[in-house]
Protein backbone atom coordinates (compact mmCIF):
# COMPACT_ATOMS: atom_id res chain seq x y z
CA UNK A 1 0.00 0.00 0.00
CA UNK A 2 2.90 2.27 0.15
CA UNK A 3 4.27 2.37 -3.32
CA UNK A 4 7.20 4.30 -2.80
CA UNK A 5 8.63 2.55 -0.71
CA UNK A 6 7.93 -0.51 -2.74
CA UNK A 7 9.65 1.39 -5.45
CA UNK A 8 12.81 1.73 -3.33
CA UNK A 9 12.58 -1.91 -2.33
CA UNK A 10 12.22 -3.02 -5.95
CA UNK A 11 15.45 -0.42 -6.75
CA UNK A 12 17.35 -1.67 -3.88
CA UNK A 13 16.87 -5.50 -5.40
CA UNK A 14 16.66 -5.43 -9.16
CA UNK A 15 20.58 -5.83 -10.08
CA UNK A 16 20.57 -8.94 -7.51
CA UNK A 17 20.20 -11.80 -10.41
CA UNK A 18 18.00 -13.64 -7.92
CA UNK A 19 15.01 -11.20 -8.08
CA UNK A 20 12.85 -12.66 -10.92
CA UNK A 21 9.32 -11.42 -9.57
CA UNK A 22 7.52 -9.24 -7.70
CA UNK A 23 4.92 -10.84 -5.12
CA UNK A 24 2.34 -9.23 -3.89
CA UNK A 25 -0.89 -10.30 -1.79
CA UNK A 26 -4.24 -11.41 -3.35
CA UNK A 27 -5.68 -9.91 -0.27
CA UNK A 28 -5.21 -6.13 -0.64
CA UNK A 29 -7.24 -2.51 0.79
CA UNK A 30 -7.76 -2.07 -2.81
CA UNK A 31 -7.92 -3.28 -6.56
CA UNK A 32 -4.47 -3.40 -8.87
CA UNK A 33 -5.96 -1.48 -11.51
CA UNK A 34 -6.13 1.29 -8.78
CA UNK A 35 -4.26 4.43 -10.15
CA UNK A 36 -1.92 4.45 -7.13
CA UNK A 37 -0.52 1.06 -8.17
CA UNK A 38 0.62 1.68 -11.82
CA UNK A 39 3.91 3.38 -10.76
CA UNK A 40 4.62 -0.71 -9.49
CA UNK A 41 3.68 -2.12 -12.52
CA UNK A 42 5.42 -0.17 -14.99
CA UNK A 43 9.00 -0.62 -13.48
CA UNK A 44 8.17 -4.40 -12.90
CA UNK A 45 7.52 -4.07 -16.77
CA UNK A 46 10.16 -1.95 -17.26
CA UNK A 47 12.85 -4.64 -15.88
CA UNK A 48 11.02 -7.26 -17.48
CA UNK A 49 9.73 -9.21 -13.89
CA UNK A 50 6.50 -10.74 -13.75
CA UNK A 51 3.79 -9.51 -11.11
CA UNK A 52 2.67 -12.94 -8.57
CA UNK A 53 -0.15 -12.59 -7.71
CA UNK A 54 -0.48 -14.91 -4.27
CA UNK A 55 -2.89 -15.42 -1.93
CA UNK A 56 -1.48 -17.31 0.85
CA UNK A 57 -3.97 -16.42 3.71
CA UNK A 58 -1.61 -15.41 6.01
CA UNK A 59 -1.37 -11.64 5.20
CA UNK A 60 -1.53 -8.71 7.69
CA UNK A 61 -4.41 -7.04 5.36
CA UNK A 62 -7.66 -8.89 5.61
CA UNK A 63 -10.51 -6.92 4.49
CA UNK A 64 -13.69 -8.72 4.00
CA UNK A 65 -12.85 -11.60 1.13
CA UNK A 66 -16.07 -11.30 -0.33
CA UNK A 67 -19.03 -8.63 -1.04
CA UNK A 68 -20.85 -10.54 1.65
CA UNK A 69 -18.00 -10.36 4.38
CA UNK A 70 -16.30 -12.95 6.16
CA UNK A 71 -17.00 -16.95 5.54
CA UNK A 72 -17.28 -19.04 8.82
CA UNK A 73 -15.26 -22.25 7.71
CA UNK A 74 -12.07 -22.56 6.01
CA UNK A 75 -13.67 -24.72 3.65
CA UNK A 76 -15.85 -21.29 1.97
CA UNK A 77 -12.86 -19.40 2.38
CA UNK A 78 -10.55 -21.52 0.48
CA UNK A 79 -13.86 -21.95 -2.28
CA UNK A 80 -13.61 -18.59 -2.52
CA UNK A 81 -9.74 -17.26 -2.74
CA UNK A 82 -9.61 -17.30 -6.67
CA UNK A 83 -12.09 -14.48 -6.56
CA UNK A 84 -9.21 -11.52 -5.15
CA UNK A 85 -6.94 -12.56 -7.65
CA UNK A 86 -9.35 -12.26 -10.68
CA UNK A 87 -11.04 -9.41 -9.41
CA UNK A 88 -7.27 -7.97 -9.49
CA UNK A 89 -6.66 -8.73 -13.07
CA UNK A 90 -10.29 -7.27 -13.59
CA UNK A 91 -9.60 -4.26 -12.55
CA UNK A 92 -6.14 -4.35 -14.63
CA UNK A 93 -8.17 -5.27 -18.08
CA UNK A 94 -10.93 -2.00 -17.31
CA UNK A 95 -8.47 0.51 -15.99
CA UNK A 96 -6.50 0.03 -19.21
CA UNK A 97 -2.70 -1.45 -17.24
CA UNK A 98 -2.25 -3.71 -19.99
CA UNK A 99 -2.88 -1.44 -22.81
CA UNK A 100 -0.47 1.16 -21.27
CA UNK A 101 2.46 -2.01 -20.53
CA UNK A 102 1.94 -4.44 -23.02
CA UNK A 103 4.99 -6.31 -21.92
CA UNK A 104 4.02 -6.16 -18.68
CA UNK A 105 2.40 -10.14 -17.47
CA UNK A 106 1.05 -11.11 -14.54
CA UNK A 107 0.91 -14.73 -12.77
CA UNK A 108 -1.83 -15.95 -10.80
CA UNK A 109 -1.42 -18.34 -8.35
CA UNK A 110 -3.49 -20.78 -6.44
CA UNK A 111 -6.33 -19.21 -8.25
CA UNK A 112 -8.50 -21.64 -10.95
CA UNK A 113 -8.04 -20.98 -14.27
CA UNK A 114 -11.57 -22.33 -14.71
CA UNK A 115 -13.17 -20.08 -12.35
CA UNK A 116 -11.17 -17.01 -14.05
CA UNK A 117 -12.29 -17.98 -17.49
CA UNK A 118 -15.84 -17.98 -16.51
CA UNK A 119 -15.64 -14.59 -14.48
CA UNK A 120 -13.64 -12.99 -17.56
CA UNK A 121 -16.13 -14.28 -20.12
CA UNK A 122 -18.51 -12.19 -18.53
CA UNK A 123 -16.61 -9.30 -18.26
CA UNK A 124 -16.07 -9.31 -22.22
CA UNK A 125 -19.99 -9.30 -22.28
CA UNK A 126 -20.12 -6.05 -19.99
CA UNK A 127 -17.81 -4.70 -22.24
CA UNK A 128 -19.45 -5.53 -25.03
CA UNK A 129 -22.37 -3.52 -23.67
CA UNK A 130 -20.07 -0.53 -21.52
CA UNK A 131 -17.03 -0.32 -23.89
CA UNK A 132 -18.02 3.67 -23.86
CA UNK A 133 -17.29 3.88 -20.43
CA UNK A 134 -13.63 1.75 -20.67
CA UNK A 135 -12.71 3.74 -24.31
CA UNK A 136 -8.85 2.49 -23.53
CA UNK A 137 -9.16 -1.07 -23.31
CA UNK A 138 -9.17 -2.16 -27.03
CA UNK A 139 -10.14 -5.71 -27.24
CA UNK A 140 -12.00 -8.16 -25.50
CA UNK A 141 -10.98 -8.48 -21.77
CA UNK A 142 -10.86 -12.29 -22.34
CA UNK A 143 -7.73 -12.15 -25.02
CA UNK A 144 -5.50 -10.39 -22.21
CA UNK A 145 -5.54 -13.70 -20.50
CA UNK A 146 -3.66 -15.21 -23.70
CA UNK A 147 -0.98 -11.95 -23.78
CA UNK A 148 -0.54 -10.95 -20.17
CA UNK A 149 -1.84 -13.31 -17.27
CA UNK A 150 -0.19 -16.67 -16.25
CA UNK A 151 -1.63 -19.34 -13.65
CA UNK A 152 -0.08 -21.85 -11.20
CA UNK A 153 -2.46 -24.32 -10.35
CA UNK A 154 -2.84 -27.40 -8.23
CA UNK A 155 -4.54 -30.39 -8.36
CA UNK A 156 -7.49 -29.05 -6.20
CA UNK A 157 -7.99 -26.17 -8.81
CA UNK A 158 -8.75 -28.92 -11.52
CA UNK A 159 -12.24 -30.15 -12.33
CA UNK A 160 -12.57 -33.90 -11.32
CA UNK A 161 -15.28 -35.40 -13.65
CA UNK A 162 -16.39 -36.57 -10.34
CA UNK A 163 -16.95 -33.28 -8.68
CA UNK A 164 -19.52 -32.59 -11.44
CA UNK A 165 -22.95 -34.22 -11.29
CA UNK A 166 -25.01 -34.63 -14.39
Amino acid sequence: NDTDLALREIDRWAGDERFVQLVVPARALAVYGDQRFFPIWRKAAELGLPVFVHDDMGTIVEPPPSQVGFQSFFAEAHALRPLSSIVHVATMITAGVFDRLPDLRVILGDVSVHSARSLLIRTDKDWQTERLEVPWVTKDPTLYMETNVRFISQADDEISPHSISA
